[in-house]
């Protein structure tokens, strides 16, 4: 069998996939990605607790113009809710008063695909200027002016989903949008110039499937990323995909050992959404044999296991997107 390099390119990876199934092709991916990771993190594994010191803050309650298979606004309701400037500037000033560290500012998307920003964006200036809260925007497909406008606030992070495939984007986001638009919004954060840009990919986001993965690390390659986001389809109650089979733990490693082949020296973590239960352990402790060196709200069980294996833990009470 061919040995995996190192610098393996897109078309290679594409022709790996396919042969997933053979125990030893998919051991080599791993293993391949694992020493990647060795060599230029260590046996570092940075294991992040946000909770109430670094909460999420939603600039639009529970609206939302869209209606996304995979969440119909569910996870809006468990955001603070923060709808006015006034609201926004007095919740990030009582959370830094009891201690919190930053704050994720995120919400409902416009028919368009965006956070709505634009009315949010002195105070988010006004909170860096008084606070040191880091923040964090979750931007969706954020038009080249509001992305200037984020980056003359001073944010420190944005966050974007990036989705490499139309037939996904249409039928799970059901909004008219390409590739090429979360390209462009992509070379929006960059060109605005914000220096903490954190693309997210859903593995699985295609009812499950591997589908737009691939694709959407193409699109991320064509900037520098100061951190790789993966995060795994989690079946939703009371959500049309509530029924639907998430990618298993081996699906997510598989993922994440190609996103650490292609960018060996960028941070990636394992977000915290993704998965449940016994296969969120096993999903963790795999992914950072894949080559993953930073993990969202890891389990017991899996802290325990990595322990064992050598690596060295270090916990933080920030996003996973923060550099350190």
């Amino acid at each position: 069998m061919e040995v995996i390099q190192h610098d393996l390119k897109f078309e290679k990876i594409e022709n790996l996939l396919k042969k997933l199934d053979e125990k030893e092709v998919f051991d080599q991916l791993v293993n391949t990605a694992g020493e990647i990771a060795r060599k230029n993190f260590q046996n570092i594994v940075h294991c992040y607790f946000p909770g109430k010191k670094f909460p999420p803050i939603s600039i639009t309650g529970t609206w939302c113009a869209l209606n996304c298979k995979h969440c119909e606004k569910h996870y809006l309701k468990h955001m603070i809710s923060a709808p006015t400037p006034s609201k926004l500037f007095e919740t990030c000033l009582k959370l830094y008063e009891k201690g919190a560290i930053g704050v994720l500012i995120s919400g409902g998307n416009t028919e368009n695909g965006y956070v709505p920003l634009e009315n949010f964006i002195d105070v988010l200036r006004r909170v860096k200027r008084e606070t040191n809260l880091i923040i964090n925007v979750h931007t969706g497909l954020i038009p080249l002016k509001l992305a200037e406008k984020l980056a003359k606030a001073e944010i420190d992070y944005a966050s974007i989903d990036i989705v490499g495939d139309a037939s996904t984007i249409k039928e799970i986001y059901q909004i008219h949008k390409t590739p090429k638009d979360y390209q462009k919004a992509l070379k929006n954060l960059e060109e605005a110039g914000i220096k903490g840009i954190a693309p997210h990919i859903c593995v699985g986001l295609h009812y499950g499937k591997l589908k737009h993965e691939l694709n959407a690390l193409k699109i991320i390659s064509t900037i520098i990323p100061s951190t790789i986001v993966l995060i795994a389809l989690k079946p939703t109650p009371k959500t049309p995909m509530q029924n639907v089979q998430p990618p298993s733990p081996r699906t997510i490693a598989t993922i994440t050992a190609v996103t650490r082949i292609l960018f060996p020296k960028t941070p990636i973590a394992l977000g915290c959404m993704i998965p449940g239960g016994k296969q969120k352990t096993e999903a963790q402790i795999l992914a950072v044999k894949a080559g993953v060196n930073k993990l969202t709200t890891p389990t017991h069980q899996a802290q325990k296991q990595l322990t064992k294996q050598k690596y060295k833990l270090k916990h933080h009470e920030t996003c996973c997107v923060v550099q350190l």
